[in-house]
Formats: structure tokens, sequence, C-alpha cells
């Protein structure tokens, strides 16, 4: 995901994939690691924007590109779901 976080990192795609039906995988995934499948991509997602955020100047439009966002808008609404704090807090400069 973090590699390329703006692939389709759907749960269609990741069961194809790993050759397992969707519904096992969201089961197996939810089992080992606690959260759903599309949770742990939106996380990474959020956390590499996090990064961005922290190192460079882009614009909200630039960070949610570049971390697999199909806006700024859908950001801010998934950011507010693993953060206490709003993504300016975590501007760097």
């Amino acid at each position: 995901v973090m590699a390329e976080p703006a692939q389709d990192w759907s749960l269609e795609r990741l069961a194809d994939i790993a050759t397992l039906s969707e519904r096992h995988l969201s089961r197996l995934f939810r089992e080992h690691a606690g959260i759903s499948v599309i949770d742990y991509v939106n996380l990474m997602r959020v956390n590499l924007a996090r990064d961005i955020l922290a190192n460079s100047r882009l614009d909200m439009e630039a960070i949610a590109e570049r971390a697999g966002f199909a806006s700024a808008r859908h950001l801010r609404r998934v950011w507010q779901q693993h953060n206490r704090y709003p993504p300016s807090h975590y501007r760097g400069f």
C-alpha cells in the first residue's frame, strides 16, 4: 500500500491478488489484524499523508492525491477517524 498508495487497494482487488474470496480475506484479516482491510488501507494512507504534511509545503489536494485519496475532502473525512488533531497540527512548517 505505501509503495503505491494511489493504486486500487479495494477488497475485491486484494482478494484477487490473494486468490481468496472477499469474505474469507475480510474474516482472516480482521481476525489477525483486528481491523478491516479497508480501515487498514485508509490508516496507511493517513499515515503517509501525515508524513507528507510534516515534510512538505504541498496543499491538501496534492497531499491527498499522493497519499491515494480521491480528494482533500475524502482525506479530511478519513483523517478524523484516525487522528485527534486536524491536519494543520502536523504541518512541519
